[in-house]
């Protein structure tokens, strides 16, 4: 096969090359710890929106991060490019771009939630604040985040030993053992589905983060356990639609719904 240069990607350039240091400085002026976390709305040289960012300096403002309550705590694209860097590893089996790429990406990103979200007395990650996509506010354990997190934990660890560090693999093996399992909920009739968050207060906007497990993070998929979770909350979700920010046409391939892809 041939393996093109790192050249030809510049999304993955960008946002591991280019942006890393800018997400980790921010990370570390704006939190005070470090990683770093890639939040929604940027400019094409790494800044937030203006208008998500706000008017108000930062030397004088309280509230560190910003503004617009959307997107605030919407740190699900840090996991989503790990998957990204992930896929194009297993795809072109390219070592370099794991060593020099995936690796150090996959530190900073993990890392940021690591030392973000303090352990509960169970042990396990408390995620909050934080929300679901822009649809739910107030939430502990979204899952997006979370099926992210279980997502890229379980794949690095997967990578060849003789490709990876002790210290790495013992980083990612505690993050995953601090995990808290996705979140679900009990139909009327008694059975189990995806839910948007472990706790879900208000909702004010129209996607659906549950299936964030199906897509982008396939922890419920076809050959994965606990399919019919999938399954139940596809057929139960409000916010129907192929475009915008639905995704259900992807949700029902990787959930093997063939008629309903097919509809």
């Amino acid at each position: 096969m041939e393996i093109n240069s790192e050249e030809d990607y510049p999304l993955f350039n960008m946002y591991v090359r280019d942006f890393m240091p800018f997400f980790k400085f921010r990370t570390n002026k704006y939190l005070g710890h470090g990683g770093a976390h890639n939040p929604e709305c940027i400019y094409f040289w790494g800044d937030v929106f203006a208008e998500t960012y706000g008017n108000e300096p930062f030397a004088t403002r309280a509230d560190k991060l910003q503004a617009s309550q959307w997107h605030k705590y919407e740190w699900v694209s840090g996991p989503e490019l790990i998957v990204l860097l992930l896929d194009r590893y297993a795809y072109t089996e390219d070592e370099k771009f794991l060593r020099e790429t995936v690796l150090p990406a996959a530190r900073e990103s993990l890392g940021f939630f690591d030392q973000h979200y303090k352990a509960g007395g169970d042990g396990k990650l408390d995620m909050q604040p934080s929300q679901a996509l822009e649809t739910w506010v107030g939430c502990v354990n979204p899952m997006p985040e979370l099926a992210g997190l279980h997502a890229t934990t379980e794949r690095l660890l997967a990578l060849p030993g003789n490709l990876t560090s002790s210290a790495d693999r013992a980083f990612w093996k505690q993050l995953q053992a601090k995990l808290p399992p996705l979140p679900t909920i009990k139909t009327p009739d008694g059975k189990v589905m995806l839910a948007p968050a472990q706790v879900y207060k208000q909702k004010q906007n129209s996607e659906v983060p549950e299936l964030h497990a199906v897509f982008p993070f396939r922890q419920i998929a076809i050959g994965r356990p606990n399919l019919e979770w999938g399954v139940e909350a596809l057929n139960r979700r409000t916010e129907m639609g192929a475009s915008c920010w639905h995704q259900d046409d992807i949700f029902m391939a990787w959930l093997g719904e063939t008629a309903q892809a097919r509809e």
